[in-house]
């Protein structure tokens, strides 16, 4: 993760490291509602309220009930590569999906990979958008970043080191900053697409 400073990521409390994970699903929200609107099947509802779950679960550490149904249920949104024509915005939703997953994963068992497997999912959503999917191979976050030029990418990427730079800062009072970043990133309009 070279553009953000894992050193911060690492050393925050679990609540704020879930709540950084969560502005970047906030982000991609936007992304996927696009996708829907584009005529694809897909259930925005089921993501939203995944999401604010996750928020609450950040906020609370109220268990989420039937964790494992609502990963099921999310699984059964992901685009199948095989009956839909892929496009920037199958990768989209895919990578949403991916980054939800893995923020439950991580709700469960504190398991920093998969807030960094959500981190790079919304990476590679970006990328996906400033190049044509057929011609990319599946790489890492550490090979994407060297070769990222585009402002969509750059504009994403410095919105992630600005978040994570506010919550290393405030991170001594947990409560407000959690509820600082739900106030800035809960149901933005604006996805990480520019959609």
């Amino acid at each position: 993760m070279d553009n953000l400073n894992e050193d911060i990521l690492i050393n925050l409390p679990k609540d704020l490291q879930m709540a950084f994970g969560l502005t970047i699903v906030e982000r991609m929200l936007p992304n996927y509602l696009k996708y829907i609107q584009l005529g694809n099947l897909g259930n925005y509802y089921l993501f939203r309220i995944t999401t604010d779950k996750l928020w609450e679960f950040a906020k609370s550490h109220k268990n989420i009930e039937k964790i494992t149904e609502i990963q099921l249920s999310i699984e059964n949104q992901i685009p199948d590569a095989d009956s839909v024509t892929w496009t920037n915005w199958t990768s989209a939703a895919l990578d949403l999906a991916t980054a939800l997953t893995e923020l439950l994963n991580f709700t469960k068992n504190g398991n920093l990979s998969h807030l960094k497997m959500a981190i790079q999912a919304s990476i590679d959503s970006v990328y996906m958008n400033v190049n044509d999917p057929k011609d990319l191979q599946l790489t890492h976050y550490e090979n994407i970043v060297k070769d990222m030029s585009d402002s969509i990418v750059q504009r994403e990427l410095k919105i992630q080191q600005e978040t994570l730079k506010f919550i290393d800062n405030f991170k001594d009072d947990i409560n407000r900053c959690i509820n600082s970043l739900y106030d800035q990133w809960h149901n933005t309009k604006e996805g990480s697409l520019n959609v």
